[in-house]
């Protein structure tokens, strides 16, 4: 999962970074992981079936937590399967969080890096003063 955030990492660590295609890049980065999470099912199958096969060469055995009725410490989700354990209690939660924690950092600097865009010769002509207002507040 961290594997999809790695180019965009690398991008925002370079001192000269276009802050457009890097907007772009995040939000592709955000389609990519909600369409994940939409297809959560289907892709943890894939994924926890090669985790099972890994485990297998290393000699370890599944295990999973003790389910109580009243359980304040940590998730306590209903299954049927090992496989829908670790679905419902990791990597659902785990790719929430992820998304969210993107849309945190980037999502406010969308309106700002368009608002910049009306600088530019081609799009000032365009465009009224107004449109300049949220990189005007930032700056």
């Amino acid at each position: 999962m961290l594997s999809t955030t790695h180019n965009l990492s690398e991008k925002f660590k370079k001192t000269n970074i276009d802050l457009s295609q890097a907007i772009a890049n995040f939000t592709s980065i955000l389609d990519l992981l909600s369409e994940q999470r939409v297809n959560a099912n289907d892709n943890f199958k894939t994924l926890y079936a090669q985790v099972k096969e890994i485990a297998a060469k290393l000699d370890i055995k599944e295990d999973i937590s003790r389910v109580c009725r009243l359980q304040t410490a940590r998730n306590n989700v209903p299954y049927s399967t090992e496989e829908e354990y670790y679905r419902r209690a990791v990597y659902v939660p785990y790719l929430d969080d992820f998304c969210n924690s993107l849309k945190e950092r980037f999502e406010s600097y969308k309106e700002t890096v368009a608002s910049l865009q009306h600088i530019l010769p081609e799009s000032c002509t365009k465009t009224d003063f107004y449109s300049l207002e949220a990189a005007l507040n930032f700056y």
